[in-house]
């Protein structure tokens, strides 16, 4: 047995996952399954909440019980679940945790905790583990009930797959090659008669053509819901066609089916409208079928109609004009196809229908190349609907009962069990085959033909008043009776089962059985004197706004009527209802929701006369959740961003209504309460925008519910004199823990502000749960900035401070920018900028590029591929994409082959690819298609592009052919340059070697008077800076520098592990002295001599070259105590996991002028050895070709010493890593090049003088202010002096006690102490300890620690002092 001494010690490197300190306290005896004193948590539950995967596994190797119980009854999982943990999860379920398991105070599982706190990852491996979905915990709640909409929406999706794979183990599954054609378009576009043509067969095509069209009007014969039926359409093959009525009435429904997998989309507009009128039918259409497919991206169709009515010519401009800008609108939501097609719906036999037919077999072969299989049962059941409908129900009723239904199914299979049918039934309704409703107060029904209830019941019901079939009559009261629905469904039987047909689909809602109100029916909009102001002096107002985020959201048009259709359902007392609007009333409290004119907002106000807020608040949180569910209902792919409305607008009853958004309200609420209208212009306060309770009463029932046990609570409370004694004792003495956690809420409640914090402090000990019900009233970075002027005014200074040249100039002259200046020209004004990492981006200061394209731009890259699984010119093409498509440009890029994992990356990015057109397809692509067959092979370039962009030497010929041939008149060419062929080539040897002046002088060509060359790193720029001297030039030159991906950003790799792995990366074949690889595996050869356990991976090495490049290595290696391993071509992700197993990454180049994967090492945070000295913390390697042998050995030498020091290397790496990323090196070379794409940057580019001034404190405000006065008086005015501003606040202790501070925090058992309490409290992050342990000194680890709390704000000062009262009562007296 350990000695207890050691128990700290162990429990901190579980938590901080010390692999190695728990491997020894193992050794040492310690007993994984002894709990700790307080909360009775093992190890494994620390290592679980932590989610310290790896460190867990090593305790669960040791014994560590993975079901063990805390003393409230949460397993390792329950903890791990809670914070969203997914892999130290799957490490638990794999080595037998039990998912269901429960607590003792919530009867809570897993799922519950994770749905519960947002963790819709975690939520989704759970469910695949066997999570029990309907668990209820003790107050009857369903994990899917304490979900957030994102997760819940996560936690369906998971629930569907599982049920899928579910099915298919079981039945098995077959492949059935179905594929659905929708078609939109609004009332006669030709939908029906476009429909016809498709399924008209040659000869009928023929006779046709012969004939002799009219050109006169058809009758208009409309569809009346949704009119579906299966064809055989030539040359495309067996089609489900499904044609939607275009009248608004029906657009209720339309919702229900519109998420159908294995679709095709065809939106069908009139080229004889005008354009605003096509844009605008074409936009509702498209946006409805985002905001119905949350989770894919939906293959579309554009199809023009009417040619006969048009000029041809301008015919095709318009159709093409309306292509063009929805596939730029769209580009990241739906697959928008290419083709312009533009057609006479009544004619067969024309060039654009055989288009369509081709384009219909090409997205078809592609779905159905990707479907899932069925399982079997399902595709039985549907062989048996057509003989179903014609024998066990009536063909004008096709509705089974689940009793009929399910001895249909049983017919089948005689052994399948109920809930396996319910499971196949549920999977046929998800693809429309079916309807499978679940009335509350019978057994399901089965709707056996959705298109009948569409046409034959919803198109009757929904009909507008010029359709020529029977329908109900619209009354005054718009409502229907029953007799009436009788009237219209006489042929059907059973009309009860039909009207609850119509009330599951929500459409209609009765209060008496005899009237049913339809809320689509409704034509009255809402009379004005339905809300008027009242004269009560108390009365209160508040509002929230649900709005579209996006111009391509929408609400679905079946959205606001089913909102109210469950308004009437779920309110007590009956809402009055308009077709804009519903008026509602609860106890004191009126509640109103209006839609927005244009349909794309909803506003949701609330008033109580008497000022009841609490009220207020139920009511508007009641509403604000019929709304959510209703949207997650039929318009799950519409994006929405809430906004508060504005209380005094309401309360003057303005025609509009006005509001602020969230951050607004935020930043207002830390900056002294107190928001201006930013176009009315009045002022208010915070407080009376929100009807929001104290967090004491927020969740109050759910707070009593969670604290039962209040003893240790007041136990804290007490020592921390919170509490009295004599309070503490008043809270005992009540006869319920329930009674007893209002005492002490009611009690807490009257201590302020302080008493909050330190009591939620508390909970987040005892009870987690707890604690995050309390909501913190203020954000603690929003704290820091209350008093900064130059904060307070930001917006509006960065708009005054377009103009800065005089200011820099000024502010020098003053002695206030000296170090400023530096920040752009100096190489040693900071510590990371000595490095020539960083030197690169000082050279060129934000040139000007002139000539700015006014229109949206778009850019085609031209690159053979796309990802970044091939290296350095694929992964820098990649991020060019990436910032061009922030920045708001179409981006397009080229490429000769389009592996799923480019197109999943493109997608991601905001990129379209654009791949050989599969017609002239018959040979393996080359880059010759690109550069002298793109007319054949790209025949589909978009029309609008304003920039080309080629890479040297691969796609540079490419593009400048491409741009001149087909875009010279209208756009800009830009090459980027990666290498430098008279150093590169000169390693490859022989031929390669000799021509590589030839290589040069060929860029030269292709650049020759392009917009702009970009040259990637310092050292190819100042190469070709030299080379452009001549007659062959760009029209500008700038350096561009990569950011780092965020793949390696966000890793942080650590050292450990017996085993030293040594990582590098490159082809070998042909290229191995230009990459080093020989100079490595000679290293290598003499490291593993003294570094036994050492292994060597190279990534980056192709099938074809495996045996070549192993040999290669081997002979280099000249050791049989060291095999190479040999990876392929990998993405980021793949090198981010090579690294995140190393212990150095090795790239000893010959001639790399800029390494991609060195700095991704840096980035990642992993000590590296790079051909050259990129940063001051590496020392100077160099090569030298006349002593291989002794370059070996320096290498080796090298190599040795950071394999035998990995933690100290580690620290410089992590040092070396944070300064990366502040430096934000790369910015000025980005915001160049997004000029030269034109693109404007704007006045956020213009920030520098003020985020400058504001690092350097009060006299550098102060003389900032004085210059402004005399270059821009209003922005100087922007800049005031006072009390509460940056002059006149409170000097910061951390600031004027910072040397004794410093000096005492210099001992280990003290900052190890403060930092596991700040750790403990979530003050600090696991990141930011491991970032102020890296510092090399003990002083420059306590200046670490204090410079982060000091940007943390009170909360995070507060916590800082308990700590030093805790270990050092002098130091907390200093930061008083």
């Amino acid at each position: 047995m350990a000695a207890a001494g050691s128990d700290d010690t162990f429990y901190s490197a579980v938590r901080e996952g010390d692999v190695q300190t728990v491997r020894r306290g193992l050794e040492a005896g310690v007993d994984v399954r002894v709990k700790r004193i307080w909360y009775g948590l093992t190890s494994l539950h620390v290592a679980s909440r932590y989610g310290q995967t790896e460190v867990a596994e090593l305790l669960i190797e040791n014994k560590a019980d993975v079901d063990a119980r805390d003393y409230s009854q949460f397993t390792p999982l329950h903890r791990a679940a809670g914070r969203g943990h997914p892999g130290t999860c799957e490490l638990l379920i794999r080595h037998g945790a039990d998912v269901t398991a429960r607590d003792q105070l919530f009867q809570s599982t897993p799922l519950h905790w994770a749905a519960w706190r947002g963790h819709p990852g975690t939520c989704e491996l759970l469910i695949r583990h066997g999570a029990d979905v309907t668990a209820r915990d003790e107050v009857g709640r369903t994990p899917l009930d304490k979900a957030e909409q994102e997760t819940l929406r996560a936690m369906k999706v998971a629930i569907k797959e599982k049920s899928y794979h579910e099915l298919l183990q079981k039945s098995g599954g077959v492949k059935v090659n179905r594929c659905k054609v929708f078609v939109f378009g609004k009332a006669e576009t030709g939908k029906s008669t476009l429909k016809e043509s498709l399924e008209r067969g040659p000869v009928t095509a023929l006779l046709q053509g012969l004939s002799k069209m009219s050109s006169a009007e058809e009758p208009h014969d409309p569809t009346p819901g949704v009119d579906v039926g299966t064809y055989h359409v030539p040359g495309v093959g067996e089609v489900s066609l499904w044609d939607f009525a275009g009248q608004a009435e029906y657009a209720v429904t339309h919702s229900m089916f519109m998420d159908a997998e294995n679709t095709v989309f065809i939106v069908l507009y009139n080229i004889k409208d005008d354009s605003d009128t096509q844009e605008q039918e074409v936009h509702y259409w498209l946006s409805f079928i985002k905001a119905c497919n949350p989770n894919r991206q939906p293959d579309v169709i554009l199809v023009a109609s009417h040619a006969d009515k048009v000029a041809l010519s301008r015919g095709r401009r318009l159709a093409t004009n309306i292509l063009a800008l929805m596939k730029a609108e769209f580009k990241a939501h739906l697959r928008i196809a290419d083709e312009v097609i533009l057609m006479d719906c009544r004619r067969t036999r024309t060039d654009d229908m055989s288009r369509l037919k081709t384009l219909l077999v090409k997205i078809r072969d592609s779905l159905l190349q990707n479907q899932q299989d069925m399982p079997m049962l399902c595709a039985k059941i549907i062989e048996r609907l057509p003989t179903w409908c014609e024998t066990k129900v009536s063909p004008k009723f096709p509705v089974m009962t689940w009793s009929d239904y399910m001895s249909g199914v049983k017919e089948i299979d005689p052994l399948v069990d109920e809930d396996f049918v319910e499971k196949s039934t549920r999977f046929l309704h998800h693809l429309g085959e079916i309807l499978f409703i679940t009335p509350v107060t019978s057994d399901p029904i089965i709707v056996l033909k959705p298109n009948w209830l569409c046409t034959d019941v919803i198109g009757p019901m929904m009909a507008p008043i010029n359709f020529p079939i029977p329908r109900p009559e619209r009354t005054s009261k718009d409502y229907v009776t029953r007799a009436e629905i009788q009237r219209v469904f006489q042929d059907v039987a059973d009309v009860d089962l039909l009207i609850i047909l119509l009330q599951e689909f929500q459409l209609c809602h009765s209060y008496d059985g005899q009237t049913f109100i339809f809320p689509g029916l409704l034509t009255q909009t809402m009379p004005p004197d339905k809300w008027q102001p009242t004269p009560e002096p108390k009365v209160v107002y508040f509002g929230k706004q649900v709005q579209c985020a996006d111009s391509t959201d929408m609400f679905s048009s079946g959205f606001f009527p089913r909102v109210q259709t469950r308004l009437m359902r779920e309110l007590e007392n009956r809402p009055l209802l308009w077709r804009d609007g519903a008026k509602c009333v609860d106890r004191n409290v009126e509640g109103l929701i209006k839609l927005s004119p244009d349909g794309r907002a909803v506003n949701i106000c609330v008033r109580s006369a008497q000022g009841d807020k609490v009220q207020c608040g139920k009511m508007l949180q009641q509403l604000e959740n019929i709304i959510a569910d209703v949207l997650d209902e039929c318009s799950p792919g519409t994006g929405t961003v809430e906004k508060v409305l504005s209380a005094r607008a309401l309360k003057e009853h303005r025609e509009e209504f006005y509001s602020y958004g969230k951050e607004e309200i935020s930043k207002a609420a830390a900056e002294g309460g107190t928001i201006v209208h930013p176009t009315l212009g009045f002022t208010e306060q915070v407080s009376d925008l929100l009807c929001v309770e104290t967090p004491l009463t927020r969740n109050r029932p759910e707070l009593v519910q969670a604290l039962r046990h209040v003893e240790p609570i007041l136990d804290h409370l007490q020592a921390r004199d919170i509490l009295s004694v004599e309070e503490c004792d008043v809270i005992r003495v009540n006869n319920t823990p329930q009674d007893g956690a209002c005492a002490l809420l009611d009690t807490v409640g009257t201590k302020g502000e302080d008493a909050l914090q330190v009591f939620q402090s508390v909970l987040g000990e005892v009870e987690p749960r707890a604690a995050d019900m309390l909501t913190p009233t203020q954000r603690t970075d929003e704290l820091q900035d209350r008093e900064d002027r130059l904060t307070r005014h930001r917006p509006e200074l960065v708009q005054a401070l377009r103009h800065v040249e005089p200011i820099p100039d000024h502010l020098q002259a003053r002695d206030v920018t000296e170090q400023a200046s530096d920040l752009l020209s100096r190489e040693d004004s900071s510590t990371h900028s000595s490095s020539p990492l960083f030197r690169e981006t000082r050279k060129n200061e934000d040139p000007v590029v002139e000539g700015l394209d006014p229109r949206v731009p778009t850019v085609l890259l031209i690159n053979d591929e796309y990802g970044t699984s091939k290296g350095g010119i694929s992964t820098i093409n990649c991020g060019v994409g990436q910032t061009l498509a922030k920045a708001k440009a179409v981006v397009y890029a080229t490429a000769l082959r389009v592996p799923k994992q480019d197109q999943e990356a493109a997608d991601r990015d905001g990129v379209q690819l654009i791949g050989p057109d599969p017609r002239g397809k018959k040979t393996e692509p080359t880059l010759d298609w690109l550069t002298d067959y793109h007319g054949v092979h790209y025949p589909n370039l978009p029309p609008d592009v304003t920039c080309i962009i080629g890479h040297a030497d691969i796609t540079d010929t490419a593009a400048r052919n491409i741009w001149e041939q087909r875009y010279k008149q209208q756009a800009n060419l830009i090459t980027i340059t990666h290498v430098i062929p008279e150093d590169t080539e000169y390693y490859k040897g022989g031929r390669k070697a000799m021509k590589a002046w030839e290589k040069e002088r060929d860029m030269l060509d292709k650049v020759d008077n392009a917009k702009a060359a970009f040259s990637v790193g310092k050292r190819i720029h100042d190469h070709f800076d030299t080379m452009y001297k001549g007659g062959r030039k760009p029209q500008n030159h700038y350096i561009f520098l990569p950011k780092p991906s965020d793949v390696f950003l966000t890793t942080n790799v650590r050292p450990g592990g017996e085993q030293k792995v040594v990582l590098t990366a490159g082809r070998v074949r042909n290229v191995e002295m230009l990459k080093g690889h020989d100079l490595a595996a000679r290293a290598m050869g003499e490291v593993v001599k003294e570094v036994k356990n050492t292994r060597l991976r190279v990534r980056g090495i192709s099938e074809d070259d495996w045996e070549t490049s192993k040999k290669i290595l081997e002979d280099n290696l000249n050791s049989r105590d060291l095999n190479p391993t040999l990876l392929p071509y990998g993405t980021q992700e793949d090198i981010r996991d090579d690294m995140m197993t190393a212990h150095l990454v090795l790239l000893p180049s010959r001639s790399e002028p800029f390494g991609l994967v060195g700095l991704e090492a840096i980035a990642a945070g992993i000590p590296e050895k790079l051909h050259t000295d990129r940063r001051h913390v590496i020392v100077e390697t160099s090569v030298n070709d006349s002593d291989s042998a002794g370059d070996a050995k320096r290498w080796a030498d090298k190599i040795k010493g950071v394999l035998n020091h990995s933690d100290s290397e580690f620290e410089k790496a992590a040092r070396f890593k944070r300064e990366l990323v502040e430096s934000r090196y790369w910015e000025k070379s980005h915001r160049t090049f997004l000029q030269a794409c034109g693109i404007t940057t704007g006045a956020a580019d213009q920030e520098l003088p003020v985020n400058i001034v504001r690092r350097k404190g009060d006299r550098a405000t102060r003389e900032l202010k004085a210059v402004l006065e005399e270059v821009n008086p209003h922005a100087a005015g922007m800049i005031q002096d006072g009390g509460s501003g940056l002059l006149g606040r409170k000097e910061d202790p951390l600031i004027k006690n910072r040397p004794e501070l410093v000096r005492d925090l210099t001992s280990s058992a003290v900052l190890g102490g403060i930092l596991n309490h700040l750790l403990s409290r979530d003050v600090l992050s696991e990141e930011e300890c491991g970032i102020i342990r890296a510092n090399r000194t003990a002083h420059d680890k306590a200046r670490e620690l204090l410079d982060i709390v000091g940007r943390k704000g009170e909360a995070a000062r507060r916590a800082f002092k308990e700590a030093l009262e805790d270990v050092s009562p002098h130091l907390a007296e200093l930061v008083e």
